[in-house]
């Protein structure tokens, strides 16, 4: 994680925290996310230090074992939370620099990022593509 930035879950959500902002969350029960079939989300905020913070939540059915995202310029190896238990969802983050130009978030590439969420066997779970 970065400087300053921390993570953590509770039964309703995900949250963090950023320098110089107010804390943030993402529910998981408020109805806002359809968790009748998997599902993958992706955020992101550029750090003063240059670095961009990705995160998102999952869900979907077996143990969640990793995340990747692919961008304009290769994979970004992501970490996945999840409570105890199996409560069908999570959260996931990276911390990461993004060199080129085409890659950087908002850039014009036209090249769509993949977040995929693998199980602990390597299957996938939930894939989505977002163009940043």
């Amino acid at each position: 994680m970065a400087p300053g930035i921390e993570m953590w879950l509770t039964t309703d959500g995900s949250h963090w925290s950023e320098p110089d902002l107010p804390p943030q969350s993402r529910s998981v029960v408020s109805g806002n996310l359809d968790m009748s079939s998997p599902g993958i989300s992706l955020q992101y905020s550029t750090q003063a230090d240059g670095r961009t913070f990705l995160s998102g939540i999952f869900h979907g059915p077996g143990k969640p074992g990793r995340v990747e995202v692919v961008t304009g310029g290769g994979v970004v190896h992501a970490t996945a939370l999840a409570l105890a238990g199996q409560p069908g969802w999570g959260a996931w983050y990276a911390v990461t620099r993004l060199q080129e130009s085409k890659e950087r978030v908002g850039a014009p590439s036209g090249t769509p990022w993949t977040v995929t969420l693998y199980n602990s066997s390597g299957g996938v779970i939930a894939r989505q593509q977002y163009h940043p």
